[in-house]
């Protein structure tokens, strides 16, 4: 194996079991057991981590950034509670540990530099919003900070930090959007952002910022079906629509949109199912049209899906922006009907069913 892959992955490993030491030591604290937290945290190995991150020359990591799904930016918790035991102020580690008992980290982001790179965050019941990386420096990381202001019954569902032109945002019972990044607008912090879909009955799933030139929308299931639709049967249209559908409903048997990706067809993800976890490439998933149901990847019920992705130097500048243009002349001639049209007048196995009866 690569040596430079062994010490990628050895340092997720270190990283893994930082993690597991630090959720022990909340516990711990929670619990009242302030002297036990501060020696399990002591045997953590700072310089091995360190030492790990030498011998990675791509890896370039001085603060991390957590991400909340309430309305939360939370600066590394580890190293705040650590901190605090260190210096024996018990209820400053028990006060940061429980403002976030109601909430859970649903993305981290490892930054270098805080500059003018954009922060995308969607909601799930369709907001979304761009925010500037620099605006997130603060002089104390004593607490969590709000970053985006959310309605009743809102939650984050998915932060992105990517450079690419293309959105997609995909909703649970399997609508589509795709649309350009200019349609998001950038402002600031304590702001409730925009209407990124347009929702029925409906919560988003996922969303993702893509290269023009990656070819397939991947949609996964949360029973375990997949498919690879080509990104040529979707329509760029513009923001705040309802979309395309992704799949057909079957209502003897339905199912939801757990994670949509449209990325490179060599990348890994990972499917999490009861604490356990499956490696998968993209290319294995099978290519269908948007109206099937998908194919099995997994018997089981999936939790989770994630890319598998390695801790880079930032290198956005260097990184190509690709864009479609096509004149309305030429989509006239290639479109004959609106697929939007197609999706109202298709009529599902059960609908007929039920008309005929």
């Amino acid at each position: 194996m690569n040596k430079k892959v062994k010490n990628v992955m050895a340092l997720q490993a270190e990283l893994d079991h930082r993690a597991a030491i630090e959720k022990l030591a909340e516990k711990m604290i929670i619990e009242g057991k302030f002297e036990k937290a501060k020696e399990l945290l002591y045997t953590l190995d700072d310089d091995k981590v360190r030492n790990l991150m030498e011998e990675c020359p791509d890896e370039e990591i001085t603060e991390t950034y957590f991400y909340q799904d309430e309305l939360n930016r939370e600066h590394s918790v580890d190293k705040l509670v650590t901190e605090y035991l260190i210096d024996e102020k018990f209820d400053e580690a028990i006060s940061l540990l429980k403002s976030m008992e109601d909430e859970k980290v649903i993305k981290a982001l490892a930054v270098s530099k805080f500059d003018d790179r954009e922060i995308i965050t969607f909601t799930s019941n369709g907001m979304t919003k761009k925010s500037l990386l620099k605006d997130f420096v603060v002089q104390r990381y004593s607490k969590p900070i709000m970053f985006i202001k959310l309605k009743d019954n809102d939650e984050v569902v998915d932060v992105l930090m990517d450079p690419y032109n293309e959105v997609f945002i995909a909703t649970k019972k399997g609508y589509g959007l795709w649309y350009d990044r200019s349609e998001i607008p950038l402002i600031g912090l304590k702001t409730a952002g925009v209407k990124a879909i347009n929702l029925k009955d409906d919560n988003v799933a996922s969303a993702c910022v893509f290269d023009g030139a990656f070819e397939y929308v991947t949609v996964i299931t949360h029973k375990g079906l997949a498919k690879r639709i080509k990104l040529s049967e979707f329509e760029k249209t513009t923001r705040a629509k309802r979309g395309l559908l992704l799949l057909r409903e079957v209502k003897s048997n339905p199912q939801e949109i757990l994670k949509t990706y449209v990325s490179d067809a060599k990348k890994m993800i990972v499917l999490v199912s009861d604490n356990d976890t499956k490696e998968i490439k993209l290319t294995e998933i099978p290519i269908m049209d948007r109206y099937s149901t998908g194919s099995t990847i997994t018997k089981k019920k999936l939790d989770n899906v994630y890319e598998v992705s390695h801790l880079t130097k930032d290198d956005v500048t260097n990184k190509k922006e690709v864009t479609k243009s096509v004149t309305k002349e030429e989509a006239k001639e290639k479109k004959e009907v609106s697929l939007k049209e197609i999706d109202d007048k298709f009529m599902t196995i059960d609908d007929f069913l039920d008309n005929f009866s």
